[in-house]
């Protein structure tokens, strides 16, 4: 773990910050995988292999949605992402500048990181309204440009993993 993520670790056990689910993204991916895993079967049962492959993969781009998908929690001194595949922070003093998309994808940079925050439309849970209005305090309090881009959509995370210790 990096020397800038090491207080963003250190501060995730708090259990007084506003967090969100991703709920309708998991059920999109839970939804994929099933239908898209009976396609395939159903595919390769009546002898169609190449159909069943092409099916097989929507399949794991919707077991991937599924697994990607899972909560967002912030405070007043890091933001985290946390899923099946991992957790992710990064501190809110490290952020340099923030971009955004139509759809409103939130990307934080900082010097050498970058954390991509899903955009609030799909968001659920009763802290929605409260993560919304400390985001954007945050950025405020920043004094951050946030600059629009399309391809915020398409960004990932870049070095904010947050390593476990070994036990």
């Amino acid at each position: 773990m990096s020397l800038q993520h090491a207080d963003a670790g250190a501060a995730m056990t708090g259990f007084d910050r506003p967090s969100v689910e991703l709920t309708p993204v998991r059920m999109i991916g839970a939804l994929g995988l099933a239908a898209f895993s009976i396609a395939a079967l159903m595919s390769w049962r009546n002898g169609d292999d190449a159909v069943a492959c092409l099916f097989a993969a929507f399949a794991m781009l919707a077991l991937y949605l599924l697994m990607s998908a899972g909560q967002i929690a912030a405070d007043s001194s890091v933001v985290t992402v946390s899923s099946v595949l991992g957790q992710y922070a990064l501190a809110w003093q490290n952020v340099r500048r923030v971009e955004t998309s139509a759809y409103g994808t939130l990307v934080l940079h900082a010097d050498d990181a970058r954390l991509v925050l899903p955009p609030p439309l799909l968001w659920s849970g009763p802290h929605k309204p409260a993560l919304r209005a400390l985001i954007a305090e945050q950025l405020r309090q920043g004094s951050l440009i946030i600059e629009r881009r399309w391809t915020a959509d398409y960004a990932t995370h870049k070095n904010v993993r947050i390593r476990r210790r070994s036990r």
